[in-house]
């Protein structure tokens, strides 16, 4: 198994918008819940159509962002996708391709519910997180 600085990945998990209003304990949880992915030049990490059950934090390396064939954003150390798979099992929306030697930690839909059942106040945080966010969005309309 690939290795990775824990502490750098619990200062990304905190930079998540919807992660935002979680106590260092919940980020730790979550932290707790990381399978570290090691992705080499040119794999697709996720691709765009398929059913998406699992959200990345990059801690080492870069990916492209694509959709339709069209790259539209490149992603490096600290970058996340697929947090609202943790959520919804919709479709990807677009193609993560490595495009250097890269490390990711990835945490699974079915594992983050578990985790939210128990503990209660992480879904309080998650939900205050998201509400924020949107509103942020919403501000940029």
């Amino acid at each position: 198994m690939a290795e990775y600085d824990r502490s750098v990945y619990t200062e990304f998990l905190k930079q998540v918008p919807m992660l935002r209003s979680c106590s260092q304990d919940e980020i730790d949880h979550i932290a707790d819940l990381g399978v570290v992915i090691e992705a080499s030049e040119g794999q697709d990490i996720v691709r765009q159509g398929q059913a998406g059950n699992q959200f990345f934090v990059i801690t080492t390396g870069a990916v492209g962002v694509s959709r339709n064939g069209e790259l539209v954003a490149s992603l490096g150390p600290g970058d996340y996708f697929g947090e609202l798979a943790l959520f919804d099992s919709s479709q990807r929306n677009a193609t993560v391709t490595a495009t250097s030697p890269t490390t990711l930690v990835s945490v699974s839909q079915g594992t983050f519910r578990e985790l939210l059942g128990e503990v209660s106040s992480l879904r309080d945080a998650l939900l205050e997180g998201m509400a924020r966010r949107l509103h942020e969005l919403e501000g940029r309309a």
